[in-house]
């Protein structure tokens, strides 16, 4: 009976074990799938990988990362892979001034790849790079600032609509969907425009220093580019993919050929994708009513999407 029941016993740990080996498969098994990269050798040196995708708003996620990645030891280069027309002028400062900041402390290097887009705010973030890379038919530039407003003052006279708002000052109200904009509320947006609009150029000419002032405003009004005429104007450093990028960041830490890459990025469905667009889209230009007016390092909607 005892034998029997040692036997029993042993069985019931053994399955146990082999259970719970089974469920960390699984778990580790997915979370690889949802977050590749994520399992890595622990120790070895590696680069890191930040994805900037879609339209940039909430970047705590992205400022978190950044953060843990100051003291991280193993990690000796920096990849920021961006797919991104831009987005909010406020959460594109703070990201751009976060990864500056990494810079600044870590002195490892920052390397930008831009995949298909990196206009507006997107490129804003990628000049605090050591180095950019583009691919050739990529979109880059689109440097400058937009308010968009919603006009619904005819419709709402046409279907017998009455609006009205009790304000503290003439300007309270300014950009409201349910009144004409007087010449008084346009100046005042156009200077605010342009103030901002003038952070973006010292911001670029500080970082790209082989621009000049004039030949950079030239580049600044709103055009775009494709990947390689981005590099004749001296926006971007160097023509190619990932792999390039990867490569650079290689070199440029003095990583071994074998180097691991350590990236929190998930992996979205085309429906996901999908979503994610059309919520870009209501986030980016119509917003929700609270959020009044919203300053904008972003690309014209039409460029926006992603593949």
């Amino acid at each position: 009976m005892k034998n029997l029941g040692r036997l029993l016993t042993f069985l019931i740990i053994g399955g146990l074990v082999v259970f719970l080996a089974i469920q960390s498969l699984i778990f580790w098994g997915v979370i690889g799938t949802l977050y590749p990269g994520f399992i890595t050798v622990p120790g070895q040196d590696r680069i890191a990988v930040i994805s900037l995708t879609g339209f940039i708003d909430d970047i705590q996620p992205h400022i978190n990362r950044i953060q843990q990645l100051e003291d991280r030891r193993d990690v000796k280069a920096l990849l920021v892979d961006i797919d991104s027309p831009g987005g909010a002028v406020g959460p594109t400062q703070e990201l751009s001034h976060a990864l500056a900041g990494y810079r600044a402390k870590t002195g490892k290097p920052v390397i930008s790849f831009i995949r298909n887009m990196g206009a507006s705010g997107a490129y804003h973030v990628a000049v605090n790079s050591d180095t950019i890379v583009v691919n050739p038919g990529s979109i880059v530039g689109s440097i400058g600032v937009m308010i968009q407003f919603v006009r619904a003052h005819d419709l709402v006279e046409k279907i017998g609509v009455d609006y009205e708002v009790i304000r503290s000052g003439q300007f309270k109200d300014l950009g409201s969907p349910f009144r004409d904009m007087s010449d008084m509320d346009r100046e005042l947006l156009q200077e605010l425009v342009m103030d901002v609009y003038d952070q973006f150029i010292e911001h670029v000419a500080g970082a790209r220093k082989q621009l000049g002032r004039q030949q950079l405003e030239s580049l600044a009004d709103g055009r775009i580019f494709s990947g390689r005429q981005a590099l004749e104007k001296g926006l971007v450093d160097l023509l190619g993919g990932r792999a390039d990028a990867i490569e650079v960041a290689r070199q440029a830490a003095g990583l071994e050929d074998d180097v691991q890459l350590e990236e929190m990025r998930r992996r979205e469905t085309s429906t996901v994708r999908f979503v994610g667009r059309i919520l870009d889209f209501f986030e980016s230009n119509l917003g929700s009513s609270d959020q009044g007016i919203r300053l904008l390092y972003k690309a014209p909607e039409w460029g926006s999407n992603t593949n």
